[in-house]
């Protein structure tokens, strides 16, 4: 399975408050990459877990080398 042209980061999930996001970024670089909020605050990296239990910061189970899920907040 080929992954060139794969977006640097991808929401792939967003809610009112909440995101989750796969990529290839630092933790301390996604929010600059993340699409507006919609928030005067925008999108931090959020400090708990996913609801599912999963850490944040996991990586990726399809490219696990290279990526990762972080839930972010608004």
């Amino acid at each position: 399975m080929s992954h060139e042209g794969l977006a640097d980061l991808i929401m792939y999930s967003q809610g009112i408050c909440y995101a989750s996001v796969c990529t290839v970024f630092e933790r301390d670089q996604i929010a600059a990459h993340c699409p507006p909020s919609g928030t005067s605050l925008g999108w931090q990296v959020s400090d708990e877990d996913f609801q599912d239990g999963t850490k944040n910061g996991s990586p990726c189970p399809i490219l696990p080398g290279t990526r990762r899920h972080w839930l972010m907040e608004c």
